[in-house]
């Protein structure tokens, strides 16, 4: 009877140090598959930039016309969606970009600029994001601008007019990633000399674009990085 006891004792202890080894086997392969929680690449890649830096600026101010839109309803539509691509941009908006830029650098000549320095403009500003299309004529704010297809240039006709500004902005941010920089922006709208928290003009704001007020509406510009051309290109805008 003793040696049958002795017997069920050793194989019960077989069996609980069998249970016992297993378990803690299981116990150790849980603990290597805990999954690993990995940091966003991206966001480590970010770096901030000075907003008042040839980079930041100069990537900003690309994105401007120096001629505001004739009409501010129709000027300030690619504010009222949460996202538009430089693609889905207005043909006038633009070339009002391209124009504004080719005027700072100099390269509209008595109000002529040839049709290769428009395309290149283009190019430079958008990438392959925007494909060029010439176009006949369009308001450049109060000027006119008309495409001579012999001569292959375009041609500015303009009225000296003071064209009244439709928005007010301030750059708040930039920063560089891997694959790109993005641009914040606060936006003030103004219409008939009234300035609005909201491109409808339905919310007056009684403030400046320097004040800090939380209604003030934010965007954020993206511009992708081409490495082969180590250059940056306008891609959309969204709150």
């Amino acid at each position: 009877m003793s040696k049958k006891f002795s017997l069920i004792c050793i194989i019960c202890g077989l069996i609980f140090l069998g249970i016992g080894v297993y378990l803690n086997f299981s116990l150790s392969d849980e603990k290597e598959k805990d999954p690993v929680v990995e940091k966003d690449p991206v966001s480590e890649q970010k770096e901030s930039l000075d907003i008042n830096g040839d980079l930041a600026q100069g990537l900003y101010y690309m994105t401007k016309s120096s001629w505001s839109r004739t009409n501010n309803l129709i000027g300030v539509y690619h504010y009222k969606s949460d996202k538009v691509l430089t693609s889905n941009f207005e043909i006038a908006h633009l070339y009002e970009i391209v124009f504004s830029r080719l005027n700072r650098k100099g390269l509209i000549d008595n109000g002529v600029v040839s049709e290769d320095n428009v395309k290149n403009e283009f190019k430079e500003i958008f990438g392959n994001y925007v494909e060029y299309h010439s176009i006949d004529s369009f308001n450049l704010g109060c000027d006119f601008v008309t495409y001579d297809s012999i001569n292959k240039n375009y041609k500015v006709i303009y009225t000296n007019c003071v064209a009244a500004s439709s928005i007010s902005t301030k750059i708040l941010s930039a920063y560089r990633y891997s694959d790109k920089v993005v641009i914040e922006e606060k936006v003030l709208f103004i219409k008939d000399g009234v300035t609005y928290y909201d491109p409808d003009f339905l919310e007056v704001a009684n403030v400046s674009i320097d004040d800090e007020d939380e209604k003030i509406l934010v965007y954020k510009y993206t511009f992708m990085y081409d490495k082969n051309n180590d250059l940056y290109y306008f891609y959309s805008i969204e709150k």
